[in-house]
């Protein structure tokens, strides 16, 4: 009998070891990312260190996924740092479909939505959301009132090296698209230079889209419906807007088919999740949990129950 409990008890240290091996691995890719941001990647740093305080001091739950691997993971999660003890206190727009919107009944649903409920709950808190307009949410972050935030904010040189928030691992990828009316002068991207085109409010796709226009002229407005509106009012002559999201809203908001998608021939990006800088450690688990969602198929599930665009796949071609 002791031969078999120290068998079982190598097997235990070696499972346990390869876990701890991953989860670290997984914040070294992280900080390969983010090497230019000095803040984000002490930020990492720190969380790596209490990597080893999680697995050691929380009473662990032991998780079954579709690889039919026990996941020993700690369950509460330790959290010293949230705004308020024991709630996951998340930002939302509730103007983003599918990501977040309002059902008829007043209450908030989406693919985020749903995942945010998900990660609180595999974290052992409360769930809290506030709706906020765009412009408000990294300021928000930056002022310690949400722990999280963000139906998917994009990479960019700007937001890696800001030090304000951090990005999770990313959820999916980005595709610039132009809303535009389907018998209107615009059949292709490069029609819109000299024409008036909208966007919302400090979203990465208007800017960038914006960028790639110089002769367009911008008109910032303050959400998507905001936005669809616009267009069919002639207001400007097209929407940036992200590919996911003008899916959304034409099935939504045109019923009579009058708008089209046009894709922009320009880079597609990763997009994340953002965490309160405050909290490497609320950005370590998150990490773990969402690698936990994308190996056992949930992100794609989540995405596929709400007739959402999948972009899940192609984070592979980024390492993810």
């Amino acid at each position: 009998s002791s031969c078999i409990f120290f068998v079982r008890m190598g097997r235990y240290r070696a499972a346990r070891t390869s876990r701890l091996h991953g989860a670290l691995r997984l914040v070294r890719q992280k900080a390969a990312w983010l090497r230019g941001s000095s803040g984000l990647l002490l930020a990492l740093v720190f969380s790596c260190s209490l990597l080893l305080s999680t697995f050691s001091s929380a009473r662990a739950a032991p998780e079954k996924g579709m690889t039919g691997i026990d996941l020993l993971l700690p369950h509460p999660w330790p959290m010293h740092n949230l705004v308020r003890s024991g709630t996951l206190t998340v930002a939302t727009t509730a103007k983003d479909p599918p990501r977040t919107f309002v059902r008829p009944d007043g209450e908030l649903d989406g693919t985020r939505v749903t995942l945010f409920r998900q990660i609180a709950h595999d974290l052992g808190l409360h769930v809290e959301f506030v709706r906020i307009d765009w412009a408000a949410i990294l300021p928000g972050l930056l002022a310690n009132r949400f722990d999280m935030a963000c139906e998917g904010v994009q990479w960019s040189p700007d937001r890696l090296g800001a030090g304000g928030f951090l990005l999770t691992r990313p959820v999916t990828v980005s595709h610039v698209v132009v809303l535009v009316p389907r018998a209107g002068p615009v059949k292709a991207w490069s029609d819109l230079n000299g024409r008036r085109i909208g966007g919302i409010r400090g979203e990465t796709e208007f800017m960038v889209g914006i960028a790639a226009l110089k002769q367009a002229t911008p008109i910032a407005l303050i959400g998507q419906q905001e936005g669809v509106l616009a267009v069919m009012n002639k207001q400007v002559e097209g929407l940036i807007i992200d590919e996911t999201s003008a899916t959304a809203l034409l099935k939504q908001d045109d019923p009579d088919h009058t708008l089209q998608i046009i894709r922009a021939d320009l880079p597609t990006a990763p997009e994340s999740l953002c965490v309160n800088a405050r909290e490497p450690e609320l950005l370590e688990a998150v990490d773990i949990l969402l690698t936990k969602y994308r190996v056992e198929g949930l992100l794609a599930r989540i995405n596929t129950d709400y007739g959402a665009a999948d972009d899940i796949d192609a984070l592979g071609a980024i390492g993810y």
